[in-house]
Formats: C-alpha cells, structure tokens, sequence
C-alpha cells in the first residue's frame, strides 16, 4: 500500500476520523437489491476486517458499497492521483514517511494539541504552556478584527486538567490556504483577502485597558523567520529559484529586524499558520 497506508495512519494520529468504503469482491449484480447487498457483506466482510487487522490499518467506521470519493484504491481501476496522491488532495507525508528518497519539500505537521472536530464547533485540547495564550486571545480579542477570528464557546482552564486545558471555538467550514497553495489555486485576489486581514490584525487600535505592560516577545517575527531559513534551508532553496526572491526575503528580514529593534509592536502574536487561514 506504501504511501495510502502512510497517509491513513497519518491522518488518524492527526485527529481525523477514518471512514472506509469498500467494493472489495462485491459484483455489481449482487447490489441490485438490499437483501442481495447483505449477502455480499456476508461473503466478503470477516475476509475485508482481517485485511484491515493483517496490516494495521485505522479505522472509525467501514461502509460497504463504491462510494463518490476523490481518490479510489482499487486493484482493478487506474487511480489519476496515484503518482502524486499526497500533493493531490493537499496532505504531504513527512519525509521518507513512505520508504522513498524525497526531495526535500515540506515542513512536519504540529502536533501541539489534539483536535476534535464536532458538527458546528471544534474542540481544542494540549498542554497549557501552548493553549493558555490562545484562551487569553479568543476573550479578549479586539472588536475591530473579531470577525477574522472563530467565535469562542467554552474553555476549561480548571487546576483539575491541569497540564491541559481545553477550549471550543466555533467550527469555520472552508480550505485552508494550505490547501490552495499546494493546488495552486492561490489567486492574486485571494493572496491579497489574506495579506489585508494580516494588516488589519497589526494596524488594529486597542483600548487601553488591553495596552502592553511593556513585556512583548518578539520571538515570532526576526528571530523565528531567520531560524527558520537555517534550520530548513534545503526546502527554501529550492523555493528561492531566482535573485528577486533572495533580495524580498533578505528586505523581510531587514524589516522585521528594524520593527523590534524600534519597540513598534502593541501586541506581540503567533505566526500567521497557513493551515489554520481559511
């Protein structure tokens, strides 16, 4: 199964519930009718739940019948994304995840805290030292950018979770620029939608009761992008092809640099994560 096995592992221990359909040795002539689609169940379920246990493979529920779906593993059909399924439906594998030389290409998946996707919320829950700052946003978030943000729920910061805590925040249906980007489907209107909410979130007046106390960590901005270029210089040498990208990226950083060293911020925040921007 080499990179679809992979995948679905993966995307379990992210959080995300596996559902499985399958046709496997179910003739079409035995669907016909909903007795004759138990008599095939019969025939090929203990032999499809031994595959499923025989090679380790997670799932939350199994449904039996072709299903409509964007990629199909299926030993009598040619799959279009096979080639490049990861990139296909916007999810990359950690390198060397499926026992083949990778090029460089792709940052790991955070898993600082475990989600829990519901019908119209998702529940967030992790150690304290990476929520508690988030809890803090969501409640006293200014009024000038609340739209940009998820409605928050509930949160639980009670000593008895304690190292955890947890929070609900309202459930945003849409893709996430991630997902945009890998299918280049990033357009210069779409690019400009987000850059705009960035600038409204770092020009946005606050009240003074929510002034800094003078204690900004400025830790997100030069010192991270700088880290970042280092530690994962395979990657951004392969993205920075021409001297134009060298000159804008070393301009951000000559930029970044100057706005701590001038103490401009009111509020120091996280980096701008493209899979949470919808």
């Amino acid at each position: 199964m080499g990179v679809a096995h992979q995948m679905v592992k993966d995307l379990k221990a992210q959080g995300h519930t596996i559902i499985i359909h399958t046709a496997r040795g179910m003739k079409p002539s035995k669907v016909g009718e909903q007795a004759a689609l138990g008599v095939a169940i019969a025939e090929v379920g203990c032999a499809t739940f031994k595959n499923l246990a025989e090679h380790e493979i997670p799932f939350d529920e199994i449904v039996f019948g072709k299903p409509h779906a964007d990629v199909y593993l299926d030993d009598k059909a040619v799959n279009a994304l096979s080639g490049d399924m990861d990139r296909g439906i916007g999810w990359m594998l950690a390198d060397g995840a499926s026992g083949q030389e990778v090029v460089p290409k792709n940052l790991p998946a955070r898993e600082f805290n475990k989600v829990l996707i519901m019908a119209e919320h998702v529940e967030k829950k992790g150690l304290r030292e990476y929520l508690l700052g988030e809890i803090h946003f969501y409640k006293n978030c200014p009024e000038s950018i609340k739209d940009l943000f998820p409605k928050m729920h509930d949160s639980d910061t009670s000593e008895a979770l304690t190292p955890f805590c947890s929070v609900t925040i309202e459930r945003i249906f849409g893709i996430t620029f991630t997902h945009m980007s890998i299918n280049r489907c990033v357009t210069p209107q779409r690019l400009i939608l987000v850059m705009d909410a960035l600038s409204r979130i770092h020009r946005c007046e606050l009240p003074p009761n929510q002034k800094s106390d003078g204690l900004l960590d400025y830790g997100n901005y030069y010192n991270k992008v700088k880290a970042r270029l280092t530690q994962h210089s395979d990657v951004y040498t392969s993205l920075l092809a021409s001297e134009a990208d060298h000159r804008e990226v070393q301009r951000l950083l000559t930029y970044l640099k100057a706005y701590e060293s001038q103490q401009r911020a009111f509020h120091c925040g996280r980096d701008p994560w493209r899979p949470s921007v919808q």
